[in-house]
């Protein structure tokens, strides 16, 4: 995965991709404190290398807290350790953070040519092709994964976005049943449903 060096603050170790790796994709938007604040302010690309760098940190707290449960500690023999050691065994969890814009921290990008490294590889086996044509199919993969994932991510944000419309200016109480609905799409929380937000957003509707 990235290099430990493309990391904001304090580096982990980076980990092989010959080991189990623990990663957690997030996501991040516009109006949050991330592109607000002053990573997001500064350099194109801080906002979501700063929240791919937290999640390490996140996870570590988590599993400290579940350690202080004294169920948890009943459950591994008395152990207040247990939690954080069975994370720590899988070395850094590396976070994969996807922007409101459509751009991704290192460990996306090392995860796209990684991907496109072995889809070459495989397909030079299958071929049997190397060498220059190797270097040029890896190319060629990581080109398409790129479009690929840039227009899903910008994509799926846009529809997330649009699929929360009907909850401004919604009371908490229509939130909340909407957001824990058995059934969303009756409850209104699909766009195409009837919408709950004010006359100018319903026009976005018709």
């Amino acid at each position: 995965l990235a290099s430990p060096a493309l990391w904001l603050g304090a580096a982990a170790p980076a980990p092989t991709l010959a080991v189990p790796t623990l990663f957690d994709f997030k996501t991040i938007h516009a109006g949050g404190v991330i592109y607000r604040g002053p990573p997001g302010r500064t350099t194109r690309g801080n906002a979501v290398r700063a929240r791919a760098n937290n999640v390490l940190a996140e996870y570590r707290r988590k599993a400290r807290a579940l350690d202080a449960s004294p169920a948890v500690q009943a459950h591994n023999g008395g152990s207040t350790t247990a939690v954080s050691g069975a994370l720590a065994a899988f070395g850094p969890v590396r976070g994969l953070a996807c922007g409101q814009y459509g751009e991704a921290s290192a460990d996306v990008h090392s995860l796209l040519k990684a991907a496109a490294s072995v889809a070459a590889s495989v397909a030079c086996r299958i071929g049997g092709a190397a060498g220059t044509r190797l270097a040029r199919l890896k190319a060629l993969y990581a080109a398409n994964l790129r479009r690929a994932w840039g227009v899903t991510f910008t994509r799926e944000m846009a529809r997330h976005r649009l699929a929360r419309v009907p909850l401004i200016a919604a009371a908490l109480g229509t939130r909340l049943a909407q957001a824990f609905a058995p059934n969303p799409r009756a409850a209104g929380w699909d766009i195409e449903a009837a919408p709950v937000g004010p006359p100018g957003l319903r026009a976005l509707h018709a």
